[in-house]
């Protein structure tokens, strides 16, 4: 397989501010409770759905609001936000932006900022959650738990600068993306609280049970995705890895070494066989006229290379048609 030079989906290197802070210890303290709440009351309902206790109808709640939340993040934040791998109407902008703040993502403003810095410094030392980076033990099995605690969670306790470019900040002025920054929590809050109206087990499923499952699930991404599955793409120069149980959990965000490959390509599902659930609702939403632009590479037909995909190039990249 011919492979091209990645592309870092950062077309502007020049940093003009930094940031990074871990927070207050009283917001720090509000971020361990997001994370170890939802934790408990899944272990809770668990619990109570082996015991027969729950109705089927809550889990399948839960599924469909898992997987809308999701859309958010990797429609929404990443691909649309952060990457620019299409564009959108302004409907569908601040549906997706808000979906992903119920996720509980936070800002997407900040969000998108800290992704392409994590593309820009990929497994180095100024990589914010590389799980190959040991941070707290040198050696043994203590080691890799460790840094792939780091990378899943420790990371966003941790006060580390990160560069903010030109790209970063003109990436972030959408107007749906200025908006949910500033409401995010509303929107976090609201995705919590409605299932309340239905009861103690809806909020239990459709709020913390789907919470802890956009939260690890994406977070994985950082970690798992790092460390386990396969790498077509090795001229990356990072560990990023194609997995296939976040292929399809991650709503096509598993297939990681991929997008790492190509990072403005709104297909991350690049080979065969790598189903990739957000690229085709891109595509429905581009056949409804809803997004348009969207960004997708191939291989060439003669010389193999992967190239940015245009209409009626037959395949060809333009390295083989002049």
């Amino acid at each position: 397989m011919a492979i091209q030079s990645p592309d870092t989906g950062n077309n502007e290197i020049a940093i003009l501010n930094s940031t990074g802070r871990a927070g207050t210890l009283f917001e720090q303290v509000v971020l361990l409770l997001i994370i170890v709440i939802p934790l408990v009351l899944t272990i809770y309902a668990a619990v109570t759905l082996t015991q027969g206790a729950v109705h089927w109808g809550y889990p399948l709640a839960t599924l469909i609001v898992f997987v809308l939340a999701g859309l958010g993040v990797t429609a929404g934040y990443h691909r649309m936000l952060t990457h620019q791998s299409f564009e959108a109407h302004p409907a569908v902008q601040y549906t997706l932006l808000i979906l992903g703040a119920v996720a509980g993502m936070a800002s997407p403003v900040i969000w998108a900022r800290k992704h392409l810095h994590h593309h820009s410094h990929s497994d180095t030392e100024a990589d914010i959650h590389s799980p190959h980076i040991p941070r707290w033990f040198r050696g043994g099995w203590l080691k890799w738990i460790t840094q792939w605690f780091d990378a899943h969670i420790g990371w966003m306790f941790r006060n580390q600068p990160i560069n903010v470019t030109r790209k970063a900040l003109q990436v972030t002025s959408m107007p749906a993306a200025q908006f949910v920054h500033k409401t995010w929590l509303f929107w976090m809050i609201l995705g919590l609280a409605l299932p309340l109206l239905w009861g103690w087990n809806a909020f239990v499923w459709v709020g913390m049970v789907r919470l802890f499952l956009n939260h690890h699930v994406t977070w994985s991404v950082n970690s798992i995705c790092h460390l386990w599955g396969q790498q077509p793409f090795k001229n990356t120069r990072d560990h990023s890895k194609n997995n296939p149980v976040f292929g399809l959990l991650a709503l096509g965000e598993g297939w990681h070494n991929n997008h790492h490959f190509r990072p403005s390509s709104a297909r991350h599902g690049l080979l065969p066989g790598q189903f990739d659930l957000t690229y085709s609702v891109i595509c429905l939403l581009e056949r409804l006229g809803l997004v348009w632009n969207v960004q997708r590479y191939g291989q060439c037909a003669r010389c193999a290379d992967w190239y940015a995909l245009r209409s009626g190039d037959g395949g060809i990249c333009p390295k083989c048609r002049d």
